[in-house]
């Protein structure tokens, strides 16, 4: 059930009608009971908190007091990514390299079937393949070659 603002604001008949979810005392007050459940804002602005900073808080029983640090003390250092339009492929080291590593990527390849398409493709690179397949329609008609070489097997 969900609360809105008219029936948190609106006082209470004494009958039990007026406010369905009883978040609303006698007097028109919420009651602090009720909103004792409300958490806090996650990043609610504190008077000791310098803008380049965080807020370290503990658990209650650990009996330690809550602390501010700024990011240098933990060596945060500014980050500048080295991309640019001459070599948009970076951190690659050439752009076939990308291609082939996104390939890999979509076709969510396992480590043994990145290593085996990489060897192939090597292999191919240094001219000892014979490799003759060029677009998909070449590899599926290679597969239909090889069905018609096949045995066929009958089912009675």
């Amino acid at each position: 059930m969900s609360i809105n603002s008219q029936q948190l604001c609106s006082e209470s008949s004494g009958t039990g009608n007026s406010n369905p979810i009883g978040a609303v005392d006698e007097s028109g007050e919420v009651p602090a009971s009720f909103i004792d459940w409300v958490p806090a804002p996650p990043f609610a602005a504190t008077a000791n908190a310098a803008p380049n900073s965080f807020k370290m808080e503990y658990h209650p029983k650990a009996s330690h007091a809550t602390e501010y640090e700024s990011f240098s003390t933990y060596g945060r250092q500014s980050f500048q990514p080295s991309l640019s339009d001459d070599v948009p492929w970076a951190p690659f080291l050439s752009w076939v390299d990308f291609e082939i590593a996104e390939l890999t990527h979509q076709s969510a390849m396992s480590k043994e079937q990145i290593n085996q398409l990489l060897k192939l493709i090597w292999l191919i690179a240094g001219g000892q393949s014979g490799f003759t397949l060029r677009s998909y329609n070449d590899v599926t008609n290679a597969w239909f070659h090889v069905v018609l070489q096949l045995t066929p097997v009958h089912i009675t």
